[in-house]
């Protein structure tokens, strides 16, 4: 699809069943176009997300942030202050993805930022504080201290990155420790 006329797929598509969902999400991040037409694409389908595989496999596919982090931190801005819970979740699935390795200080700051009710966005705020501790322990764990989000979250953060093969052993029980910390 993506070698042939994309835009039939995307006009005919009316998103009932969520196999046409995910096939359109994974199309955008295999499109061959420059970054202003995936973005506006991008900017069509996530209203569309409104389940975690769809989002965590749209996301994943969209390796042209690789190449755009700039344009594409100013892009995700629109969305982080957002009340739609898979917008929400969007954006932090897309820091775990690209900007956790290059931008940890960036990511923390994101995430100190998060205010929100909803499972499936706290999720992906805990998924991304894992791999924040996978990428850069010790700034996670001194970034904690100033952490004023949910204690669950960071709790689940915690439990993640000690189920991690990533992470050592001795980490793991450090972390044991600190997880105490917020019940």
């Amino acid at each position: 699809i993506s070698k042939t006329n994309y835009q039939d797929y995307f006009n005919e598509n009316d998103d009932e069943f969520f196999e046409l969902t995910m096939i359109e999400g994974l199309l955008i991040g295999y499109l061959k176009i420059n970054f202003d037409e995936k973005l506006s694409l991008i900017k069509k389908f996530i209203p569309k997300i409104k389940n975690w595989s769809v989002c965590d496999a749209f996301c994943s596919n969209l390796k042209i942030v690789n190449k755009n982090k700039e344009n594409f931190k100013i892009f995700l801005e629109n969305y982080f202050n957002s009340k739609d819970e898979f917008e929400l979740r969007f954006c932090y699935v897309i820091l775990l993805n690209f900007y956790v390795k290059d931008e940890p200080d960036y990511v923390l700051d994101k995430i100190s930022k998060f205010n929100n009710d909803f499972y499936y966005s706290k999720m992906a705020v805990a998924w991304c504080l894992s791999y924040c501790f996978m990428n850069d322990f010790n700034k996670t764990l001194n970034y904690l201290k100033n952490l004023k989000i949910d204690n669950k979250v960071i709790k689940k953060g915690i439990t993640k990155a000690i189920e991690s093969f990533r992470i050592t052993k001795e980490q793991k029980e450090l972390l044991k420790e600190v997880r105490k910390n917020f019940s």
